[in-house]
C-alpha cells in the first residue's frame, strides 16, 4: 500500500495541504516526522478534542486497555498527557477553502486506508469546483 507521502507533491500541486493530526505530544510526533521523514506537519490534539469534534474518538474498552498495558507495554498517559484512555478513529478529509468537507473515510481497523486516487481524486473534484 502506498504511503501518503509519496503523493505530496502531487497533492500540493492540487492546491492542498496535508496535516495529520494525532494525540501524541509534539516530542513524539517529531520523531515520527524524522524516521519517516515526513514533508508535513502532526499537529496535536490535545485529549482528542478534534478528533472527537468530527466524532472519530473512542474509548477504549478495560480489556484492551489492560492488553495495551500488560502485553505492548504501552503508556498513553506517557505519549497523550492523559490517562483518558481514548484514541481517534484513523481517517482521511479533504475540507475545502470554505471548510466544507468535500471527502471523507474513516475505519476502526487502523490498518485500512482508502486507496490515494479516492483522495487525489476528490481534491482534483474540490480545485475543479473552486
Amino acid at each position: 500500500m502506498a504511503h501518503i507521502q509519496q503523493f505530496v507533491d502531487e497533492i500540493k500541486s492540487a492546491g492542498a495541504t496535508i496535516v495529520a493530526i494525532s494525540p501524541e505530544k509534539p516530542e513524539y510526533s517529531r520523531k515520527i516526522i524524522a524516521t519517516q521523514k515526513l514533508s508535513f506537519d502532526i499537529l496535536f490534539d490535545k485529549q482528542n478534542d478534534l478528533a472527537e469534534q468530527y466524532g472519530l474518538r473512542y474509548s477504549m474498552p478495560d480489556e484492551l486497555r489492560q492488553l495495551y498495558r500488560d502485553s505492548f507495554n504501552i503508556n498513553l498517559k506517557l505519549y497523550h498527557g492523559d490517562d483518558d484512555w481514548t484514541l481517534p478513529l484513523p481517517a482521511r478529509i479533504v475540507i475545502d477553502r470554505t471548510g466544507s468537507i468535500r471527502y471523507a473515510e474513516n475505519c476502526a481497523d487502523y490498518r485500512c486506508r482508502p486507496e490515494i486516487s479516492e483522495v487525489l481524486e476528490a481534491l482534483h473534484l474540490v480545485g475543479s469546483s473552486s
